[in-house]
């Protein structure tokens, strides 16, 4: 059911905009937070004065933080999912049903009973 981009559509809010631009912003923000987590060891195992805290910190950063920023992502994309599969709902029963159209047909009418 994809349809062709039509730029009324865009100024309109028919086309929604953040499921692509999400998957972008969740793959920058967990490569930040890779590479902080990183910056942050090298921060720690340089520091004189023991920095463990620092370390552990850096660690967290890099597998924890992911997690979370893909929750948030996940439970967004949730509310567009839910858009979208109403729209389709929406647009199945808007369409004429050629069931109607067939009952019509076969059902006798007043006239032609006598």
């Amino acid at each position: 059911m994809s349809k062709k981009f039509d730029f009324k559509d865009l100024l309109s809010f028919e086309v929604m905009l953040f499921p692509k631009v999400a998957k972008v912003c969740y793959l920058v923000l967990v490569v930040i937070s890779i590479l902080t987590g990183f910056v942050l060891i090298i921060r720690g195992i340089d520091a004189p004065w023991g920095g463990e805290p620092v370390v552990l910190g850096g660690l967290l950063m890099m597998t924890i933080v992911p997690v979370f920023i893909r929750l948030g992502f996940e439970s967004l994309l949730v509310l567009f999912k839910i858009y979208d599969r109403l729209c389709d709902i929406n647009n199945k029963f808007a369409e004429p049903s050629d069931s109607a159209d067939t009952a019509k047909a076969v059902s006798p009418s007043p006239e032609g009973s006598n």
